[in-house]
């Protein structure tokens, strides 16, 4: 990709729609691991220069999980690059809700059963968002499925023991007052509801991350394409 910079400085960045492991590259220069697998970071520090630059991805092909019990996943280099702005939501409140009909949201959902649904309380954010642009959360992995709801209505389901990005698109949230939630799936639970609804309230207030994607560094570049496929036998050295 072509990158046109106005200014020489140093970028944070992070790719939050990216569920592969991504090698990042600026005028041949390795940046770092980016995206989510062994060795990657949510975010890389990139050095912009002045002027065109070219941005290279590798992405690895892992492949997906076990017998396409998840096909949410968005493999390879996918979405924009987004250089990372910090946004204070404040802090998540632990709410008693209606309880919601997980497969009325999405069917089939591997494990679960008709009637299963999530647990009245719910990790609660209300926040004001004015601008034009997107709010990503980078949340804790979680031990049991979870519902996100934005302003009441389900937007996507978090699968259980695997990190994840929740990306809130400037379609999808409102000029003004926000809500979001996450309300766990509540099929054989350990431990009683109450004691873990507060653990993931903790878990979450600690660890979840919120994000302005205020400047998407590859929106205005030029992309294109190298086929994904193993490189011919004439690329190898003998040995």
């Amino acid at each position: 990709m072509e990158l046109k910079n106005s200014s020489t400085k140093k970028l944070k960045v992070c790719a939050p729609e990216m569920n592969d492991r991504v090698g990042v590259f600026v005028d041949a220069e390795h940046q770092g691991v980016l995206g989510t697998g062994p060795g990657a970071d949510r975010e890389i520090t990139l050095s912009a220069k002045k002027d065109d630059q070219y941005l290279v991805m590798l992405a690895d092909n892992m492949g997906r999980v076990h017998a396409g019990t998840d096909m949410t996943q968005r493999k390879g280099v996918y979405g924009h690059v987004i250089e990372r702005t910090a946004f204070k939501p404040g802090k998540c409140s632990l709410d008693v809700c209606d309880p919601v009909d997980l497969l009325a949201f999405k069917s089939p959902i591997f494990g679960l059963r008709p009637g299963d649904t999530t647990l009245p309380d719910r990790v609660t954010w209300n926040f004001k968002h004015l601008k034009k642009s997107s709010i990503v959360i980078e949340m804790p992995t979680l031990p049991v499925r979870a519902l996100v709801l934005l302003n009441e209505e389900p937007l996507m389901l978090l699968e259980a023991d695997r990190p994840a990005t929740i990306v809130l698109d400037d379609e999808a949230t409102k000029r003004g007052n926000n809500t979001v939630q996450i309300a766990f799936e509540d099929n054989a639970l350990s431990e009683s509801d109450e004691n873990f609804a507060k653990s993931m309230h903790k878990l979450i207030n600690d660890k979840a991350v919120f994000i302005e994607a205020c400047d998407p560094i590859t929106d205005k570049g030029s992309w294109s394409f190298a086929k994904w496929e193993p490189p011919a036998e004439i690329d190898f050295d003998a040995v």
